[in-house]
C-alpha cells in the first residue's frame, strides 16, 4: 500500500514537473504572443488615425497591454491576493484604476474595445495556466471527495434495506438474523 502511494506521488510530482517546466511555459509564450498581436492591432489602429480613439484612450490601452505582457507569468492565486490587497489599501491607486477601467469599458471605438476585452481574456487564461500545476493535486483530491460522497449515499441506502430484503441485496449472505 505504501509503495503504491509512493509511486502515485512520484508520478504526480513528475507530471507537475513536466507541466510547470514544459507545458505551461509554452502556453504562456503563446499567450504573450497574443498580447503582442493585440498591441500591434492597437498601434495599427492608432496609425490609421481612428477618429474615435483619442490620445488618452490609446495611452491607457497601450499601457494596459504592456502591463498584461509583463504579468502573464506572474498571475497566480497568491499574486492576485497580494495585488488586490495593495490596490484596496491605496485609495488613490484604486480610484485611478477604476476610472481607467470605466474609460476602457466605455470606449466608443469597437476595435479598441475588442483589444481591451481580448487582453483581459488572455490574462485570465494565464491565471488558469499558471495554476494548472495545482490541478494535478486537486483532481485526485476531488475524486476522493466525490467517491466518499458516493460511498456515503450507497451506505445510507444499504442501511435502509429492510432485514427481510437483505438476502436479495446481499445474495452471498446467510439468513439475516436480528442483532441481539
Amino acid at each position: 500500500m505504501m509503495a503504491n502511494l509512493f509511486l502515485v506521488l512520484v508520478a504526480i510530482a513528475l507530471l507537475h514537473f513536466l507541466y510547470d517546466g514544459i507545458v505551461a511555459p509554452s502556453i504562456r509564450l503563446r499567450l504573450r504572443f497574443r498580447l503582442f498581436a493585440l498591441r500591434d492591432d492597437l498601434r495599427s489602429l492608432r496609425h490609421g488615425r481612428s477618429m474615435d480613439l483619442d490620445d488618452v484612450m490609446f495611452s491607457h490601452l497601450h499601457e494596459s497591454l504592456n502591463t498584461a505582457i509583463q504579468i502573464v507569468p506572474l498571475m497566480t492565486i497568491r499574486m492576485m491576493q497580494v495585488s488586490q490587497r495593495a490596490i484596496e489599501a491605496d485609495e488613490n491607486l484604486r480610484n485611478r484604476i477604476d476610472a481607467q477601467i470605466a474609460q476602457l469599458d466605455a470606449c466608443p471605438n469597437q476595435e479598441a474595445r475588442r483589444i481591451w476585452v481580448g487582453a483581459v481574456s488572455v490574462v485570465r487564461q494565464s491565471y488558469l495556466v499558471n495554476g494548472g500545476g495545482w490541478a494535478l493535486y486537486l483532481v485526485p483530491a476531488a475524486v476522493v471527495v466525490a467517491s466518499i460522497a458516493a460511498i456515503s449515499r450507497g451506505v445510507a441506502s444499504l442501511l435502509s434495506v429492510p432485514m427481510s430484503d437483505l438476502s436479495r441485496v446481499f445474495p452471498d449472505m446467510d439468513e439475516p438474523r436480528a442483532a441481539v
